[in-house]
């Protein structure tokens, strides 16, 4: 792990980080024997089973990335922009974070109902970014009272952060992509039903796949 910080001077404060690190091991769950047991064949393992070999964790993240900064303005030292004077007692925010998708198990098609396994975890989904914002100005009513108005974005640019991925496709779940289990399992006729469909919508590409997305608030406060 590697921070930087800067310390506040006049305006600006702020800090930087990255963590680069690696979780191996040979489950991801405490009960992966047991199931493997009863369901035999039927069950498809999170990890390797055995422990003959380490593999990726599924809360494997190998890199994280985050930036804070803060700029504040008081009334007893204001900076000139342009030439103009910025108003005093307000301050803004901002907040980003990014790191790498969510472990999966690659799948391979090789033809109707039929499929294989990459190894454990050795996929990457897309990685994940937010970018939060948030900005207040206050008044002084006096010595202790004061009133604020604030504004905060959270995932400003409404990146879309995937829950689960597609391992077929190695990226989050949308309409039109490739998922023979999802096609192949509701065929009609002997022909796979379509992932650009209202079904398809409903049971997987729906509002809980996307993690936190774009979020804004306002509102006031007082305080004394």
């Amino acid at each position: 792990e590697i921070s930087i910080i800067k310390r506040t001077t006049r305006w600006l404060s702020g800090s930087a980080s990255l963590e680069l690190q690696r979780s191996t091991g040979t489950n991801s769950r405490s009960n992966e024997e047991y199931l493997a047991a009863i369901y035999e064949e039927e069950y498809k393992p999170t990890a390797s089973i055995g422990g003959l070999k380490r593999t990726p964790l599924l809360w494997d993240k190998p890199w994280t990335v985050s930036v804070n900064l803060d700029f504040s303005v008081f009334d007893r030292d204001r900076p000139r922009i342009l030439g103009l004077r910025l108003p005093p007692n307000w301050s803004l925010n901002l907040l980003y974070r990014a790191e790498a998708g969510h472990r999966y198990t690659p799948e391979y098609y090789l033809g109707p109902h039929s499929s294989v396994s990459g190894d454990i975890n050795s996929g990457q989904g897309p990685s994940t970014s937010t970018l939060n914002l948030r900005f207040n100005k206050f008044w002084r009513l006096g010595k202790r009272q004061k009133v604020t108005i604030f504004f905060e974005g959270r995932n400003i640019f409404n990146h879309k952060n995937y829950r689960r991925v597609n391992p077929f496709t190695g990226d989050g779940y949308q309409l039109g992509d490739f998922n023979p289990f999802w096609s192949d399992k509701f065929e009609v006729d002997g022909i796979s039903a379509s992932t650009d469909s209202e079904g398809y919508a409903l049971d997987v590409v729906d509002p809980s796949i996307i993690v936190n997305p774009r979020v804004l608030l306002w509102g006031v406060s007082y305080s004394w």
